[in-house]
């Protein structure tokens, strides 16, 4: 009996050992500053990304372009992207106007981003991307996140939506606003 006991521990420490190298081996690989960095550098060029319009079917180049562009990330299975969908829809009309460009990026079938959107105008503003240039913009598929893209196509913030630089960006949003509506 004491055998059959000897033998069953000494099975259990030859599992436990293989399954501790294992994960010794997948955080081994994980890319270091990720977590910091989860999108693309700030400072790097955006790639030329093909997509399709959600609501109209059209073939769009997401590219760099004259104007500044906010690309944002939302998955439609994830709560906190739902919560963030009326501040995204106010966002977009309050910047109408401003030389500013703002695309909702995704990889999602079509049925379930309409039915995601649903009651929001952000679906005129969403692009589906294949899977691979998804991951050009997100490698590490975070959201609610955002690419913030100067006139010259390169990169100058990124993060969470709900951040230290998404809130100033709304903010200076909202000032632009009550600029406009007090010289009316």
């Amino acid at each position: 009996m004491i055998h059959i006991a000897l033998i069953v521990l000494s099975l259990g420490v030859v599992l436990n050992l293989k399954l501790t190298l294992y994960l010794l081996r997948l955080v081994r690989k994980a890319p270091v500053g990720r977590a910091a960095s989860f999108l693309l550098p700030v400072g790097e060029r955006l790639p030329t990304v093909r997509a399709q319009a959600l609501v109209t079917g059209d073939d769009v180049s997401i590219a760099p372009a004259e104007e500044a562009i906010v690309l944002l990330f939302l998955f439609s299975k994830c709560p906190k992207c739902g919560d963030t969908l009326p501040e995204i829809d106010r966002l977009l009309h309050s910047s109408r106007g401003f030389g500013l460009g703002m695309w909702l990026v995704s990889e999602e079938p079509a049925w379930r981003l309409k039915r995601f959107l649903r009651g929001t105008d952000v679906a005129s503003i969403t692009l589906r991307v294949s899977r691979k240039d998804y991951k050009a913009l997100n490698p590490t598929w975070a959201s609610p996140s955002y690419l913030f893209v100067n006139h010259l196509g390169e990169v100058e913030a990124a993060g969470n939506i709900g951040d230290e630089n998404w809130l100033s960006f709304c903010s200076q949003i909202d000032e632009m606003n009550e600029v406009r509506a007090g010289a009316v």
